[in-house]
């Protein structure tokens, strides 16, 4: 299994990049290294065939936190405060610590939630549409939308997307994870 952090478009334009190589076979994962390892371009070998795959499919990863304003039953919940913290500071936190996302972005239509959520880590390039933040907006449209945005934004594209409701103060970066 080889695998890695890297895009072919980026190899071929020599920035440095690394790989993971993983076999059974120590000797066949040397000679793989010694044939492709580089200044510009890292070969390293491990026997841990399933965490290269699993690593090779959590590329480009995206945490979508949607939070807008206007809750009806708690006002202003995703930024009330909660032991010390906005209610939202948590989720971005335990996002963040995780490791596992290229970005954490915040999907809001209110300035002080992303004035708040930028404070705390998270990206947020852009305020939601108005027509993705009424009472009546599905979530995993906000969210679909937010993800166009960002890849539009960034010029990338996601391979996984992971939905994070911004009221789950007790949620860890283990949970996360797991």
């Amino acid at each position: 299994v080889l695998s890695g952090p890297s895009h072919a478009e980026e190899v071929a334009r020599e920035v440095p990049s690394s790989v993971v190589v993983s076999s059974k076979n120590r000797e066949l994962a040397r000679l793989i290294q010694e044939i492709f390892n580089t200044q510009r371009f890292r070969v390293y070998t491990t026997s841990d065939l399933v965490g290269v795959e699993l690593g090779g499919a959590m590329k480009n990863v995206i945490a979508i936190i949607p939070a807008r304003a206007g809750s009806k039953r708690i006002p202003n919940k995703n930024i009330v405060e909660f032991m010390g913290k906005p209610m939202i500071a948590w989720t971005i936190r335990a996002a963040l610590e995780s490791n596992i996302f290229s970005d954490v972005l915040v999907s809001t239509d209110c300035g002080e939630i992303a004035l708040l959520s930028r404070t705390f880590g998270a990206s947020v390039p852009f305020l939601r549409d108005p027509k993705d933040a009424d009472d009546f907006a599905p979530i995993g449209i906000a969210t679909s939308n937010a993800l166009l945005q960002m890849e539009n934004y960034k010029s990338v594209k996601y391979d996984t997307v992971i939905q994070l409701m911004p009221n789950c103060p007790c949620r860890t970066a283990d949970d996360i994870i797991a």
